[in-house]
């Protein structure tokens, strides 16, 4: 099974920690992560899946428990979240 098989749901959260800050989330984007290998891969398909840009912030700045932060395609470690913040 590859990463994307493991990811059925995206993580679709109302607010995050990012750098001991509390920021609110557009419900209707999910939260991914993509190694650095894969980022370009998956900054393109959350384009195409979203018709959005997401909003990207370093893997280490999110907080919080029950966060997968694994890269979707490999599921490695990610070292960058795709995540749409509101009022961005």
């Amino acid at each position: 099974m590859n990463g994307k098989e493991a990811f059925d749901m995206d993580m679709k959260m109302k607010s995050l920690q990012i750098e001991g800050k509390e920021v609110e989330l557009l419900a209707e984007y999910p939260v991914r992560f993509a190694c650095m290998e894969h980022l370009e891969q998956e900054l393109d398909d959350y384009v195409n899946d979203f018709e959005a840009a997401p909003d990207t912030y370093a893997a280490q700045a999110i907080e919080g428990d029950g966060v997968d932060k694994r890269c979707r395609e490999c599921g490695e470690p990610g070292q960058i979240a795709l995540l749409k913040e509101k009022g961005m």
